[in-house]
């Protein structure tokens, strides 16, 4: 290849090179429209071929930007530049005449200095946390997550809830099932709700069942019935119950509770047992030994306060015997002590 074909041919990479286009005013559109109090038309007019010599790097222009002295920072460097951009663009375009294209880049030609400035400090702050303030905050935005969570379910199960009555959407305000009393009352209709529709499907699925089967049969599935005993009823764990109580309720909060004076003791006792005063599982068979060991213990204190009751009385009587006076001559002749009337009269006293 000649040097000369080589002159002339176009740089391969030519094509890459691509440029900016950057605006350009008159003198007359500054005049009207440009001017600013702490920019004159000469810096302007450097600040724009800086920003041609540099294709609108801002960090290369913060960098070289030297004009007579003057100190302007980024976002002074930006915020004149988009402002005198957007001002050329509305004096040659009024904003009523833009097409949709021209009006999209006049918004994206938006710059809010004040805005940008906070945002560069917020994030210098951020950079200067210490470990401790970083770890605290990862703690409490976990935190609010859950907490949003939490609201989250908590509204989506209150929504199941009215959704289950099934009853028409009420046009009032559902602040009284906001309160303790009011959510009771729903689950309490809830309840019985969901007992009548349970009923019903086991009724018709029963007749649905015995419609289709012979007397012969229904005989046969009758006699397969066997009632069970005592024992198949412990080893089965089925209960009977004589009274039902409305609505759930725990099992713990059915046990018998001693006197007030009784159950301190009692739970002194049970403390220095090493057993807990409240039960970790209370299952049928653990609640009935447990009120079982309450009564045990209720017996076993009963009967200490009469032993330290006669105690006592054993501990005055011998007291008063060894106060009266005994002659060995009247021990020869009169009766026994014990059975003296004497001696009954003072036991009696």
């Amino acid at each position: 290849m000649r040097a000369e074909d080589s002159v002339n041919e176009e740089y391969r990479f030519e094509k890459l090179n691509k440029k900016v286009n950057i605006i350009t005013y008159s003198n007359e559109e500054y005049a009207l429209n440009l001017t600013a109090l702490d920019w004159s038309r000469e810096e302007t007019d450097y600040l724009f071929s800086l920003c041609r010599e540099y294709d609108l790097r801002f960090v290369v222009i913060a960098d070289r930007y030297d004009y007579k002295g003057t100190q302007r920072t980024m976002e002074d460097i930006k915020d004149r530049y988009y402002t005198v951009v957007r001002k050329i663009l509305m004096a040659r375009t009024p904003i009523a005449m833009m097409t949709p294209t021209q009006t999209e880049e006049l918004n994206q030609l938006y710059y809010n200095k004040e805005r940008e400035i906070a945002r560069k400090k917020h994030l210098a702050s951020l950079a200067m946390r210490t470990p401790a303030e970083i770890a605290e905050e990862e703690a409490l935005f976990i935190e609010s997550q859950r907490i949003e969570a939490y609201g989250k379910k908590m509204a989506q199960e209150r929504k199941e809830l009215l959704r289950l009555l099934e009853a028409p959407i009420p046009t009032g305000s559902i602040a009284k099932y906001t309160s303790s009393q009011g959510l009771g009352i729903l689950a309490n209709n809830i309840l019985n709700a969901d007992k009548n529709r349970k009923r019903k499907m086991h009724e018709k699925n029963s007749s649905q069942a015995f419609s289709g089967l012979t007397n012969s049969h229904k005989d046969t599935i009758f006699k397969k019935i066997k009632k069970l005993s005592s024992r198949e009823e412990i080893i089965y764990g089925v209960s009977w119950h004589d009274k039902l109580h409305a609505g759930i309720y725990l099992r713990s909060t059915r046990l018998s509770m001693a006197k007030p004076t009784v159950a301190t003791k009692i739970a002194t006792i049970l403390t220095e047992l090493g057993l807990a005063t409240r039960l970790t599982m209370p299952t049928a068979k653990t609640c009935a030994k447990f009120e079982q060991l309450q009564r045990s213990i209720e017996i076993l204190l009963d009967a200490k306060k009469h032993l330290d009751r006669l105690e006592q009385e054993h501990r005055v009587a011998e007291a008063r015997i060894q106060e009266i006076p005994i002659n060995d001559s009247e021990t020869k002749t009169q009766e026994p002590l014990n059975d003296s009337p004497k001696f009954q009269k003072r036991l009696r006293k």
